[in-house]
């Protein structure tokens, strides 16, 4: 079967970023495990044996070769990275991001999302540079399937704790524009996903806009070919897409319920993906 499976954990500062992809790909042509480390300059890929691959997800703990990441850290020796970093208490969301969607069968990709937010504390040598997280924040989702969607948005930002997700999803010879996203804003947490009523009213590579009910989320981004680095993404089971990818863009966020606004700032380390393919 063509299959993908993977993690994307991101630590970030005021100053600067980091994210690595811990995932594996299989189809009828090959199989492998793979670590992608994505800075705001550089992008690296190390590829390992599929098997190397061995996920536990209660309590989360993921290891591919000398890498691994869980609820108390992350580590990663690959090539010329090394380093380490300690997590702080995970901050899950109330349920299922994917809601009754993940019950439905033949869906292409199914999300999740691990901890919103939670603090990083230590550090990476990249090339020889030192990337240090001394307060720093982090965050952690997952993704499964056969393919990534042929065009979506998606972008993550910690300070503010937002999340957010659209596409236009295949499904049994029918496509819609679906989105899904997360806001943790003074203790309390806003959903607005499609399988509650929201509807997509701006979708496109600078900005995103969704509305849902009284809950109006509006992403503009403002840097959007900044920073960007070139991963590899899943098609059928086989990692030979390209996708591009920046963890430190500058991202504008208002977010507003019953006409309040209670977020509108602008972050300049949101990572942003957009893809139309």
């Amino acid at each position: 079967m063509n299959r993908f499976e993977g993690y994307y954990g991101k630590c970030s500062n005021e100053q600067t970023a980091l994210a690595v992809v811990f995932g594996r790909a299989k189809s009828k042509a090959d199989k492998k495990a793979f670590i992608q480390v994505i800075t705001p300059d550089s992008s690296y890929n190390a590829e390992y044996n599929y098997d190397d691959y061995v996920l536990i997800k209660h309590p989360f703990i993921l290891s591919i070769g000398p890498n691994t990441v869980s609820q108390k850290g992350m580590s990663v020796k690959i090539d010329n990275i090394e380093g380490s970093v300690t997590f702080g208490e995970f901050t899950p969301i109330r349920y299922d991001i994917m809601g009754p969607f993940k019950f439905f069968p033949f869906m292409e990709c199914r999300h999740s999302i691990v901890s919103m937010n939670h603090t990083v504390t230590g550090q990476f040598s990249v090339s020889g540079q030192t990337v240090k997280f001394e307060s720093g924040v982090g965050y952690i989702e997952g993704d499964r399937g056969k393919s990534f969607p042929k065009k979506y948005f998606w972008t993550q930002n910690n300070n503010p704790a937002i999340s957010a997700s659209c596409a236009r999803i295949p499904y049994l010879g029918l496509r819609f524009t679906g989105a899904i996203c997360i806001v943790h804003h003074e203790g309390l947490e806003y959903r607005l996903a499609t399988y509650l009523g929201a509807r997509v009213k701006e979708f496109n590579k600078n900005k995103l806009v969704i509305k849902q009910g009284r809950k109006r989320l509006e992403i503009e981004v403002l840097t959007p070919d900044e920073n960007m680095q070139k991963l590899s993404a899943p098609i059928r089971g086989r990692m030979n897409r390209i996708i591009t990818e920046s963890i430190s863009t500058t991202v504008h966020y208002r977010f507003k319920v019953k006409n309040k606004l209670l977020i509108d700032t602008i972050s300049t380390q949101a990572a942003f993906e957009y893809s139309e393919t």
